[in-house]
């Protein structure tokens, strides 16, 4: 079974979480900083998704997991939790407006 991790502090981000079907995954979800990294080594994530998750995401966790960063603001290049990401090879941005 493959392993998902969502990393969200905001409370939309952790409603969708509880709102996900969990019969394609095995799902884990982090608020806080200091357990990011640990859980998806632990889980061995095959995906992080982060929901304006508003830290710099460190280039250990980018090593370990690819990841997808969903924000509901346009960032520009280089600006926003994931600076360092930005240029990675294993991170992809999708901008999406709430309406």
């Amino acid at each position: 079974m493959k392993h998902y991790v969502i990393a969200t502090q905001q409370p939309w981000g952790i409603k969708a979480f509880y709102s996900l079907p969990y019969d394609n995954g095995h799902w884990t979800m982090v608020g806080d900083e200091a357990w990011l990294e640990p859980t998806i080594d632990h889980v061995k994530a095959r995906y992080a998704f982060f929901l304006n998750w508003s830290a710099i995401v460190p280039p250990e966790i980018l090593a370990l997991t690819e990841c997808v960063n969903f924000h509901c603001t346009a960032l520009p290049c280089g600006r926003g939790g994931a600076p360092a990401a930005i240029h990675a090879t294993n991170w992809a941005s999708v901008f999406f407006p709430l309406l």
